[in-house]
């Protein structure tokens, strides 16, 4: 390091690849990372630091701690995990599941794959979906002391099983609730003509299932 400097010293690589590269492996600590421009399976790690993924298409698994995740106008499946940062995903095309904690999570899919599940887990922090599409997905949101919000297609035709504690539940879909499968905090039954499921958990937080 240069004289009479104290501390840790870092380097930072910028790598120029053709548009079709497999990122077998990109791994930092205590650093950041963006990916651009790529088509390709893509496996990203580093801690301390956010990752950043923009028009890349192909299978991705992104990891972090530490750090948040940024995801924009992707295609293909993508699995995002990262803890005390927040996940937010805009323009997703394929499968997609993500995983923090402390953090939130926000999300629009515009094409999720058929018949895949849609996963979000977090921890003391807030879920926030939207759907332009669903194609026979189930969605599973799991959250603790924050909220969970979903917004839909009007046409929407699923099951409904939401249920929080020290909250409400509370929709703008017309639901055929079974008996006993209604009260505040706890809303079970089937929306349109049924179909996949809508699985919703928190706790001290509200949830709210919307139309687009």
């Amino acid at each position: 390091g240069p004289s009479g400097h104290r501390g840790n010293h870092g380097a930072k690589y910028v790598l120029r690849v053709p548009f079709r590269t497999e990122l077998e492996r990109i791994g930092s600590s205590n650093g950041s990372m963006r990916v651009e421009g790529i088509e390709g399976t893509s496996k990203l790690r580093t801690s301390n630091g956010s990752v950043r993924v923009m028009r890349v298409k192909g299978v991705l698994d992104a990891e972090t701690s530490n750090g948040s995740v940024d995801l924009n106008d992707h295609a293909g499946a993508a699995t995002i995990r990262t803890s005390n940062g927040a996940v937010r995903a805009d323009g997703v095309r394929g499968y997609f599941e993500a995983t923090t904690s402390n953090g939130s999570i926000t999300a629009r899919l515009s094409d999720p794959e058929a018949g895949r599940p849609v996963k979000f887990d977090s921890s003391n922090g807030s879920i926030t979906l939207t759907m332009d599409a669903i194609r026979n997905n189930d969605i599973r949101a799991t959250t603790s002391n924050s909220s969970i919000t979903l917004r839909l297609p009007t046409s929407l035709a699923a099951n409904l099983r939401a249920q929080t504690s020290h909250s409400s539940v509370t929709t703008d879909f017309d639901v055929n609730v079974k008996p006993g499968r209604l009260s505040k905090d706890h809303v079970e039954g089937v929306i349109g003509s049924g179909g996949p499921l809508i699985g919703l958990s928190t706790s001290n937080g509200s949830i709210r299932v919307l139309r687009m």
